[in-house]
């Protein structure tokens, strides 16, 4: 089990209101592993919600992703309480968007942590939009 980082330019762009910016292509995270999306320096993931691209990457039908569950407590806001967030296995070659919500989702080093599992050839393809705080 092995942390992917995705962060790297064409894997996180930044989306201010009103501008177009190209879909980031993304980094590939094999089952086991953890895609740890993590910001540019300097841009911290700090709106209310991020999209999360998701493509599973083969022919599996089984490939699961779980968001990982933040820091609890902090702010009133706070929603990791609730804990940890499966989504339904990915469909064979699935292209998916995911809007999250940071208050539940990031980490205390400011990175949003999300578990692969399925079969052993299964893999999936993550990139990260971050909005803008005002969108």
């Amino acid at each position: 089990m092995a942390d992917v980082v995705v962060g790297g330019a064409g894997e996180v762009v930044d989306l201010a209101k009103n501008v177009a910016v190209a879909t980031p292509a993304g980094q590939l995270v094999g089952v086991t592993d953890t895609a740890v999306l993590t910001p540019a320096v300097g841009k911290p993931f700090k709106g209310r919600y991020m999209l999360v691209r998701v493509v599973e990457s083969g022919a599996e039908t089984d490939t699961v992703v779980t968001f990982k569950a933040g820091v609890t407590g902090g702010t009133p806001a706070n929603l990791a309480a609730y804990g940890d967030m499966a989504l339904p296995a990915l469909a064979a070659s699935s292209d998916q968007l995911i809007q999250i919500e940071l208050s539940r989702f990031l980490q205390a080093d400011g990175t949003v942590r999300v578990a692969v599992s399925g079969t052993a050839t299964g893999s999936a393809t993550f990139s990260v939009v971050n909005l803008s705080k005002g969108a």
